[in-house]
């Protein structure tokens, strides 16, 4: 999935040459380092590919985000699927470095 979206530029994928959203490492770049913009065009687009949400939640579940929690009721809204109280890595443990 090759988007030629607004994420393109975002400056959370400073160190990539393309945006490519099969990429569960590139969707951790974007909700850890992108802006309002960049998770709003990501919100959209999970909205509209049920892979893509797929693959973000399953970013959330394994990666400590610091809005992992806001991440996981962003997509509960999208998908009543999803178990908005499910249990997220500790985004604290990781910001100490323990």
């Amino acid at each position: 999935m090759n988007n030629s979206t607004g994420l393109s530029s975002s400056r959370a994928l400073w160190n990539r040459k393309h945006l490519d959203l099969r990429s569960k490492e590139i969707i951790a770049q974007i909700l850890d380092f992108g802006e309002r913009d960049d998770w709003r065009e990501l919100y959209k687009l999970c909205k509209a590919d049920a892979k893509l949400r797929h693959r973000t939640l399953s970013v959330i579940m394994q990666v400590p985000l610091a809005y992992g929690h806001f991440w996981l009721s962003a997509l509960a809204a999208i998908d009543q699927n999803i178990n908005i109280n499910a249990e997220l890595p500790a985004y604290s443990c990781y910001a100490d470095g323990t």
